[in-house]
């Protein structure tokens, strides 16, 4: 009887040490399931269902037709224009634009002494007035060394239950678009990753951002707003 006993109770202290861990949940154990769950991942990448979503790519091959990034903004504005032509419900840029053309037209002329380049045409004004008659989303980048971002929630939010900031990554600044463009677009949404999680594998992404008092969306969020 004893000899019966002993295994199963050594089988219940395993089964309630293990369970103790797992509810516990270590950083040991955390890193151990995240590095194996990376290993199958890569042995048999897991695909998801095929979706309506399509990515423009800035490959080798664009940039050798178009020519180096930073490519001139009255082309991203041809580009916003086919892709709203084509159908496209939301137009997400993961692209920062924090500052104006330096191809512009008009930049480069106020750089000639003496030379009215007043009239010349402005990339950045071309690119905002596509921005608006589309459904465009751009981003902002969080910067502990920026300042804070201001008028960049385009959508509002209904909370139901407990207040969601104390749980949300924290917005100290933000990178954001020219205010041109920035105000110009239906849609503005965060393209950074928690600085709490390692950088070296992107396994989540925040959905939410806030400072404090304002909520801010990630760019994927957004661009579900805008499309729908």
């Amino acid at each position: 009887m004893r000899r019966r006993l002993l295994p199963t109770l050594l089988g219940l202290v395993l089964v309630l040490v293990l369970a103790f861990i797992r509810a516990a949940d270590p950083y040991p154990v955390l890193v151990a399931r995240e590095i194996t769950f990376d290993l199958y991942q890569r042995a048999v990448p897991r695909t998801g269902p095929e979706g309506p979503v399509r990515v423009v790519d800035i490959d080798e091959r664009s940039l050798a037709e178009v020519g180096q990034w930073p490519w001139p903004r009255d082309k991203l504005a041809l580009l916003t224009e086919r892709l709203a032509r084509l159908g496209a419900a939301a137009i997400g840029y993961d692209v920062l634009f924090p500052e104006s053309d330096r191809l512009s037209p008009r930049r480069l002329g106020e750089s000639i002494p003496n030379f009215d380049a007043s009239k010349l045409p402005d990339n950045d004004e071309i690119f905002a007035a596509m921005l608006k008659q589309t459904p465009a989303v751009l981003g902002f980048s969080s910067s502990s060394a920026a300042p804070p971002l201001t008028n960049g929630n385009k959508g509002g939010f209904a909370i139901s239950g407990d207040d969601p900031k104390p749980s949300l990554p924290f917005l100290k600044g933000a990178v954001a678009p020219l205010p041109m463009l920035k105000d110009a677009a239906p849609g503005l949404g965060s393209l950074s990753l928690n600085n709490d999680d390692a950088a070296q594998e992107v396994r989540r992404v925040p959905l939410l951002w806030t400072d404090g008092t304002v909520l801010y969306p990630g760019l994927s969020l957004e661009l579900l707003r805008i499309a729908l």
